[in-house]
């Protein structure tokens, strides 16, 4: 069900103009989760300037996910949401994201997510 993501609708909020190319790889990792745990393979995915919402949960077991295993994912008046402010790797200043973290992410070129969101964010 997940292993293509060709019907993605990926948009940025009027609060970010760009992502730099680690943060999209890093971000590209957390889409591919977040779409996992929604169970919601067409949802409208909007990445704001301090977290990414999933829109509508379909998962009705992720009210027992535990933050152990699914840091900076929560439920959201019933949406999966992202939060990568605070405690995350990324930051944003003068509305661009940016990577801060201590290691970089492992995402290949060729993931098709960053592939989305690189090319028309970055």
């Amino acid at each position: 069900m997940y292993s293509k993501f060709d019907n993605l609708d990926i948009t940025v909020d009027s609060s970010v103009k760009n992502i730099t190319r680690t943060a999209c790889m890093y971000l590209s990792e957390a889409i591919e989760h977040g779409i996992m745990l929604s169970e919601n393979p067409t949802a409208n995915i909007v990445i704001y300037d301090d977290r990414i919402d999933f829109g509508l949960c379909m998962n009705p077991t992720m009210d027992m996910m535990n933050e152990a295993y699914f840091p900076n994912f929560y439920v959201e008046n019933d949406s999966i949401v992202y939060r990568f402010a605070g405690n995350a790797d990324c930051e944003v200043s003068d509305q661009t994201i940016d990577f801060v973290g201590a290691y970089a992410p492992m995402t290949s070129e060729d993931n098709h997510v960053f592939n989305m969101i690189y090319s028309k964010y970055a």
